[in-house]
């Protein structure tokens, strides 16, 4: 049994993001990787049955589910979660979107300060529709190979004559035993694939003008030109995340970001993902949604807000009650509330909002 779920991108009543879901659909349009004609869509949901017709699918069933995002105290769980969803992926698919939308840089950003107001004020309505298709496949040895069969085998074994039946790794790390490390997990994983390892960023480059790797595992403090790396097939590893690099990575076609301390399975993993595939560890991927949403609306704060006023919002960021922060800052409780009265008014948000950005950064905080 095969079972897919899609979805469309979700429709809303927000100016701003309804602009940003037409960009995208056009620049999935421009860049080949759209079923719809004229990019007014991303078209993957109607074609699902097809797909699996043409993979040699039977018995082929669908059903058709709407999900509320909109905000409201009723579905605050679904909200959030959209909204963190959302936002990240703003974020991280900046450059994609400039690069075939047709956006200016300009365009973008008046929408990267729009789009978190929209999406987090109180009369924010989404529905997001999602198609879930299953089938039954069907036997090869009854049935005989369809010809999207044929391809992918064809493809399978192309890639495995172009590793030469081991693929080639190469470990680019300073630290000896994690370096040693990295090379016995891909080695005793890989069906023994073939490990060079190098220790400094001149090793790296001169390894990278001699010889051809099928994946390059390197640590970010010696990556000093990305684009001698072999364009999606290569994965950057950090001790902390830096999001220049993470984003420079991401642009230039990384396998993965991920910390030095991420699992072996996940390591190992690397070496399955289909082309284009973009993978972090949940530690990174915490560390993206706590930055973008310190990001996002803290830097419409600083440009709003008088100091005293910022002061006060990081505190209240940071989960303090008026008593507490009145208690920090040596004011009254009364001009707390006032100071508080006045951020909600400029930045066009409530407290429930703001509990909500904290919840995506931290992952809790009780109010």
């Amino acid at each position: 049994m095969i079972r897919l779920t899609e979805c469309e991108l979700p429709i809303s009543n927000s100016p701003a993001v309804e602009h940003l879901n037409a960009l995208t659909t056009r620049a999935f349009q421009a860049a080949g990787k759209s079923f719809s004609p004229d990019g007014r869509h991303i078209g993957i949901v109607p074609m699902l049955g097809r797909l699996l017709r043409e993979a040699g699918c039977q018995h082929i069933q669908q059903m058709a589910h709407a999900l509320d995002v909109s905000a409201g105290p009723e579905n605050e769980e679904a909200h959030q979660g959209f909204a963190q969803d959302y936002l990240l992926s703003f974020q991280l698919g900046r450059a994609f979107l400039l690069q075939y939308s047709g956006a200016s840089e300009e365009e973008y950003d008046r929408l990267y300060q729009q789009v978190p107001v929209e999406l987090l004020s109180d009369d924010f309505c989404a529905i997001e529709f999602f198609l879930l298709v299953w089938a039954k496949s069907r036997s090869r040895s009854s049935q005989g190979v369809t010809p999207w069969e044929r391809r992918a085998d064809w493809r399978a074994s192309e890639e495995q004559n172009s590793y030469g039946k081991k693929p080639h790794i190469m470990i680019a790390e300073p630290r000896e035993a994690l370096r040693k490390g990295l090379c016995a997990i891909f080695a005793q994983g890989s069906g023994g694939a073939q490990v060079t390892e190098v220790a400094t960023s001149e090793e790296l480059k001169e390894q990278l003008e001699h010889q051809a790797f099928d994946l390059v595992v390197v640590h970010q403090v010696l990556v000093t030109d990305l684009t001698i790396l072999p364009r999606g097939n290569f994965i950057i590893l950090a001790t902390e995340p830096d999001v220049d690099m993470l984003f420079a990575a991401r642009l230039h076609g990384a396998r993965a970001y991920l910390l030095d301390t991420v699992s072996a399975a996940l390591l190992r993993q690397t070496l399955q993902l289909a082309r284009g595939t973009f993978l972090t560890d949940p530690a990174v991927s915490a560390w993206i949604a706590e930055y973008l949403a310190h990001h996002l609306l803290l830097s419409i704060s600083d440009e709003v807000l008088t100091a005293r006023e910022q002061d006060i919002f990081h505190l209240l960021w940071s989960g303090l009650s008026n008593r507490e922060m009145a208690r920090q800052l040596g004011l009254s409780e009364a001009t707390i509330k006032t100071h508080v009265k006045h951020i909600y008014t400029k930045l066009r948000l409530n407290r429930r909002q703001v509990k909500i950005l904290a919840l995506v950064s931290k992952g809790g905080w009780q109010a």
